[in-house]
């Protein structure tokens, strides 16, 4: 029989929203411009077609969800985008005593367990085949950033500022900063949190959940104030790679889901801007974390030695089931063996640039140390 081709685009991320967290994001945000409102009324009709899937499972779930406990502190997966944290988040699950939020709850958090219910044979059908910005595979079923899940149900996610480029670096400083929030604001944002990760835990059976989410770089002492004995990996790469590797995510994602009208020219120096606050705030607070709970890896060191790294990482974090464990990720390099990365060239100029804007994270990784004395 033949089947219908999987689609190239997948819908508006916020179609997974509440309505009031909607309405809530246009009027903060500076609504939608003209050209944009065939898409925002798209997001608006999905948003109103599948409330009575999430009043249904509000009724059904919601009790349980608020009563659940997360007994075992969660491994959060640090690192700035385009660092490696997919990869190296896609190695740990193969575990599986292992918890993680899957794509289907990043996107529709709200009804995920309704639709899986409803029409698992046919999830599939409505996903891509791979990622737009790296053709990493992917399905409805594999983790993903609960950062997703928090644009639906709040206003505190890195991704509004892909939908509502016009405010980009307010929405950064408040959503991933999370500076100048008031008390309210500040707890807001955490039972949106807490409420993810308890669904997560609820429907995974209690495991340990191992999250990534490069916001939380920035987030560790608000982390550590919700789980004190959390684990935390950190996974940095060469940034003159980082730099052309985000340049690429935001020429391709932002056009697919902005709501206003944006400008392509300031791409760079919001780029610039956020990862230099992102890792301020790393290297400001990382010390809060016991050394027993943290490890850091090199990107270009796990891409070499996969497995070797998962076994430092087991032991450093005192991290049960790595033997066990161990043929599964030897399984998944190997099935992983034929992806073509992206490869990145970077003229003198653009390297000068790089470097001056991120020099405290160069000089204190060392990477690629020919370079950093070219561009200095």
């Amino acid at each position: 029989m033949k089947t219908s081709p999987r689609p190239k685009k997948t819908q508006h991320p916020l179609s997974g929203s509440t309505l009031g967290n909607w309405l809530t994001l246009l009027m903060q945000n500076g609504g939608v411009s003209r050209s944009y409102l065939p898409k925002a009324l798209n997001v608006t009709g999905l948003i109103l077609a599948s409330a009575p899937i999430r009043l249904l499972e509000a009724l059904r779930y919601n009790q349980q969800i608020q009563q659940t406990e997360i007994n075992e502190p969660p491994i959060f997966v640090l690192g700035h985008w385009r660092s490696g944290t997919t990869y190296l988040h896609r190695m740990m699950v193969q575990d599986d005593r292992w918890g993680y939020v899957s794509s289907l709850q990043a996107f529709v958090p709200e009804a995920f367990i309704s639709l899986k219910q409803m029409i698992a044979s046919s999830l599939q059908s409505f996903w891509p085949e791979v990622r737009p910005m790296d053709n990493v595979s992917y399905s409805p079923e594999v983790p993903e950033e609960e950062d997703y899940s928090l644009a639906c149900i709040s206003p505190f996610s890195f991704y509004c500022c892909w939908y509502f480029p016009k405010q980009m670096p307010e929405i950064f400083r408040r959503s991933v900063l999370l500076q100048d929030l008031s008390q309210a604001e500040q707890q807001q944002w955490q039972r949106s949190y807490l409420k993810v990760l308890k669904k997560t835990t609820l429907f995974s059976g209690g495991k340990q959940l191992v999250i990534k989410n490069p916001s939380n770089t920035a987030r560790i002492p608000e982390l550590l104030k919700l789980f004190p004995e959390a684990k935390f990996i950190h996974i940095y790469r060469n940034p003159y790679d980082v730099y052309t590797s985000t340049m690429k995510f935001y020429k391709k994602l932002v056009p697919n889901y902005a709501l206003q009208t944006f400008d392509e020219s300031k791409f760079e120096d919001n780029i610039f801007l956020f990862y230099r606050q992102l890792m301020d705030a790393f290297f400001e607070t990382v010390e809060l974390i016991p050394p027993e709970n943290f490890v850091e890896i090199r990107y270009e060191d796990f891409e070499d030695a996969e497995v070797a790294c998962m076994e430092h990482i087991y032991k450093s974090l005192m991290l049960p089931g790595f033997d066990q464990a161990k043929p599964k990720f030897q399984a998944y390099v190997a099935d992983q063996a034929g992806y073509q990365k992206n490869e990145y060239i970077l003229d003198e100029v653009t390297k000068a640039r790089v470097y001056s804007h991120w020099q405290k994270a160069i000089d204190r990784w060392t990477v690629l140390p020919q370079i950093n004395q070219a561009v200095s």
